[in-house]
């Protein structure tokens, strides 16, 4: 396989991975929207730290799973699942509602985010060493 080829189907892998990440991520916000806070995006991101560390850590899907899909399945995927900026742009929102609720979803996000990764990458290792 050529090296255009490989860069082609990787690029084809990531968007594909994208659309199928942007839809369940809409999903989960729609379905939380009638609250104030931002939960949605909370869930998609505490959900997304913990399955990007697990897969990252779980050798069995980087030494068995061709490369387009892995990286379809991290970088397309998860990352249109997870949102980054959504979270800032949540984050002024909540500035000019209350301070209060900010630091609350600061905290949420990153604490948050690190335990769901910290448990996802503990998960997987403890799983490695079962088998």
């Amino acid at each position: 396989m050529s090296m255009k080829t490989k860069e082609l189907k990787l690029f084809l892998a990531v968007g594909i991975g994208g659309v199928l990440g942007a839809l369940p991520r809409y999903i989960v916000a729609e379905s939380v929207s009638f609250l104030s806070f931002p939960v949605g995006t909370t869930i998609a991101n505490l959900i997304g730290c913990f399955v990007l560390a697990y897969v990252t850590f779980q050798p069995f899907f980087k030494n068995k799973l061709p490369p387009y899909i892995f990286t379809a399945f991290t970088t397309g995927l998860l990352g249109s699942f997870t949102t980054f900026s959504t979270f800032i742009a949540e984050s002024v929102l909540l500035l000019n509602d209350s301070i209060e609720w900010l630091i609350l979803y600061f905290v949420i996000q990153i604490f948050g985010g690190v335990g769901s990764c910290f448990l996802g990458a503990k998960l997987a290792i403890s799983k490695e060493k079962m088998v």
